[in-house]
């Protein structure tokens, strides 16, 4: 009789391994599964460059943000413009398009057209080896080590790293309201004292709970769209970048997004407290004023 119990209790043990395995494996392949699908698209930004200066300026440089050459999700396999520029990147690897403007009479206005060729590619992989230990770092505007992260951290926590990743993602979207627009960032802190933020509050929320269980996680700016587009400045997007069964997936608790089609998601810039190019969509030389239309 004793044998028989440990026989069946050997079988339902390989049952759940096997269920677990199967699970896993269905979850990669469906988080790939669309990839074939897709083409290449164009995304479109559009700029006026203004000489405001009252005067004559010459060699004036302007920098506009263009989709990182090879996200998670996508790479880049071609640019064009109709201002000739060069293809410059920071040290994070966000890539800027950057012209030379030899000469602005006082108050003419440039128009800048910039369109971007993505091509979908697998979920990129993980290698967490090598990750800058940045990724599980606080910052001025994710202090998770203050007193104030003891509950919430408390109440994400779990036994293994896919459940407090879920656990944090549903946190941040039942007890966030979204506040619309705000022009400043507030922060990790703000939105959790006042229960409220915009994209960039529930981005650094999430990644707080996340990085405060030693999680690593990326900041990502950039723009959630469909298909072939012309971009809107109204449209700028924050969300978190978690490893979910070994490639980098969107965490996103504000439009309730997390291990669905991630390809409408289209990275920009990796955002770093200690780097400021990745939280600007342009800039440009004194004298001239930039706005995206």
């Amino acid at each position: 009789m004793t044998s028989v119990v440990k026989l069946c209790s050997i079988f339902l043990l390989l049952i759940l391994i096997a269920c677990k395995e199967s699970v896993l494996l269905e979850r990669f392949e469906n988080s790939n599964a669309n990839q074939s699908k897709l083409s290449i698209r164009d995304i479109t930004f559009r700029f006026e460059v203004k000489n405001v200066s009252g005067k004559l300026l010459k060699n004036k440089v302007a920098t506009f943000s263009v989709p990182m050459t090879a996200s998670a999700r996508h790479k880049v396999v071609g640019t064009q413009s109709n201002i000739n520029g060069d293809i410059v990147r920071d040290e994070l690897g966000n890539s800027f398009y950057k012209i030379k403007f030899d000469t602005l009479v006082p108050f003419e206005t440039k128009l800048v057209t910039i369109k971007a060729q993505l091509e979908p590619i697998p979920y990129k992989k993980v290698d967490l080896d090598i990750e800058d230990k940045s990724l599980i770092s606080p910052s001025k505007y994710m202090p998770f080590l203050r007193k104030e992260f003891i509950r919430p951290l408390k109440e994400t926590n779990a036994e293994d790293d896919y459940q407090i990743k879920l656990n944090a993602y549903r946190w941040v979207s039942k007890h966030l309201n979204y506040a619309c627009y705000m022009p400043r960032t507030f922060g990790a802190l703000y939105a959790l004292e006042k229960s409220k933020g915009d994209c960039t509050e529930y981005m650094y929320l999430l990644a707080s709970l996340l990085r405060g269980h030693n999680i690593p996680t990326r900041l990502v700016a950039g723009y959630v769209y469909e298909g072939n587009q012309v971009t809107q400045a109204a449209d700028y997007h924050n969300w978190v970048e978690v490893e979910v069964d070994g490639v980098w997936r969107v965490m996103d608790s504000q439009l309730q997004h997390f291990e669905r089609d991630d390809y409408s998601y289209i990275s920009m810039s990796y955002i770093s407290d200690s780097l400021s190019s990745g939280k600007k969509r342009f800039k440009s030389d004194d004298g001239l004023v930039i706005k995206m239309f």
